[in-house]
């Protein structure tokens, strides 16, 4: 019993010890913001003083202990809020946006140069930025400018360009060399194939080598009689007439038989130097005399053909010229730089295709290779007094076009112009630009980011 007295007591002692900590600790943070308080200096002037110590309302040690465990609420929201600003040493707003703009200065153009425009929305760049970014420029001129027509078209080895090489005899094909492919330089007289037959039952070109070779000698043996005959007068003049006939026959089989004939078989030569074109057959094949076999192109003048919808077809007669693009390198080609001429066009359709073709034959001075496809700038009617500009002055976006134009040594406006023709080179401008007016050519993409400081923030900030 004395034992369980004895916890109870100290159990109470340190309950009461407890509290009364717990008060002396509130006591003493209450007086330490108070001190804060005083410490912190709101203002300079005694009215602000003042306000300080009346808005810092201090209640009694009861209504301290009651509320300080309600968060500690001297103020009313008010008085809190007007404290809040006054115990923060802000100064005036017109003083910090004077500080704050001092570090910063805006206006300045060195070191803080976004290519900045104007009010009027001119773009200022400034001459160091001019050379860096390339820029370069040309005054408009009026010219005359051609109406163009834009098609497709293919490129073709020109008439008497191209030979076709054939089997002068039936048998098995053999190539030459392993260089006998497409593309191939060649030379004139130059042996590509051989023809023979020797392991042939039918169509044996030795066998009927040697046949023709004994006919020719029986008919000369003839012919030779027989002008013994005639001299003698004994023969007629008809016999002695067919027995010359059946002689000239022969040798001519004979002769066309073994021109280029060796012994493996009949040789295929080269009939120009050029390039071989195309190898229409494979070796080892049998072919039969007329069958084409390759061609060989010279390669030095080509022709262009062009394709024009029928709805088109009144503007053929004003066509005098025309620019046409490769689509292997890009280059832009002209007729009238590659010696060329129009040939013709034509006046109907074929069941094949609803296009009418127009020819050119040019000079093949580049490394066009026939064959291939183009686009094709038919030039027509001239246009007096057009304004145009190279097509590397135009800038894109979403379908509407711009140029730079010059205002100034260090000023650009953008604006907007519509198109008219083109002939691969130029574009005739409709309306946006007069005669006169400086733009530039190249270097637009660099101007048009020169333009646009808020897409780049300088510095890590924006504005």
């Amino acid at each position: 019993m004395k034992q369980k007295l004895f916890v109870l007591l100290i159990l109470l002692s340190y309950v009461t010890f407890v509290s009364a900590c717990s008060e002396e600790t509130k006591s003493k943070t209450h007086d330490h913001e108070a001190e804060s308080h005083e410490g912190h200096d709101h203002e300079s002037t005694e009215e602000k003083d003042t306000e300080s110590h009346e808005g810092h309302d201090h209640q009694s040690t009861e209504e301290q202990d009651t509320e300080s465990h309600e968060g500690h609420d001297h103020q009313s929201t008010e008085e809190q809020d007007t404290e809040s600003t006054e115990g923060h040493d802000h100064e005036s707003t017109e003083e910090h946006d004077t500080e704050s703009h001092e570090g910063h200065d805006h206006e300045s153009t060195e070191g803080h140069d976004h290519g900045s425009t104007k009010e009027t929305g001119d773009i200022l760049v400034s001459a160091k930025q001019l050379e860096l970014m390339g820029i370069e420029t040309i005054t408009i001129e009026k010219k005359d400018f051609a109406e163009v027509l834009k098609t497709s078209g293919e490129v073709m080895p020109a008439q008497g360009d191209k030979t076709v090489i054939v089997a002068k005899a039936d048998g098995i094909v053999f190539f030459s060399g392993r260089n006998i492919v497409p593309g191939a330089k060649v030379s004139k007289g130059q042996l590509l194939f051989t023809i023979a037959g020797s392991d042939l039952n039918d169509n044996n070109l030795k066998v009927t080598y040697e046949n023709k070779k004994a006919e020719l000698k029986k008919a000369d043996e003839d012919m030779k009689r027989a002008e013994e005959l005639r001299t003698a007068r004994i023969m007629s003049v008809k016999d002695y007439s067919a027995v010359k006939l059946a002689y000239s026959k022969i040798e001519s089989e004979f002769s066309a038989l073994s021109e280029n004939y060796r012994g493996k078989g009949k040789q295929i030569m080269s009939p120009s130097s050029g390039w071989l074109s195309s190898v229409l057959v494979d070796e080892g094949q049998f072919v039969t005399a007329g069958t084409p076999i390759a061609s060989v192109s010279e390669n030095r003048r080509l022709m262009i053909k062009a394709e024009v919808s029928q709805k088109d077809y009144p503007t053929l007669p004003t066509i005098r010229a025309a620019h046409f693009k490769t689509g292997y390198d890009n280059c832009l080609y002209s007729t009238d730089q590659l010696n060329g001429r129009l040939i013709s066009y034509g006046k109907s359709t074929d069941r094949n295709s609803y296009y009418l073709p127009i020819y050119f034959e040019v000079d093949n001075r580049a490394a066009i290779i026939p064959g291939s496809f183009i686009e094709v700038f038919l030039l027509g009617t001239p246009i007096p007094d057009a304004v145009v500009v190279p097509k590397s002055a135009l800038l894109e976006e979403q379908g509407s076009y711009y140029v730079f134009v010059q205002k100034g040594a260090d000023s650009f406006e953008k604006r907007f112009v519509v198109l008219g023709a083109e002939d691969g080179w130029e574009i005739m401008i409709k309306k946006g630009l007069s005669e006169n007016e400086t733009v530039v050519i190249q270097g637009i993409y660099r101007l048009k980011l020169a333009s646009m400081p808020a897409a780049m923030p300088a510095n890590g900030h924006s504005h």
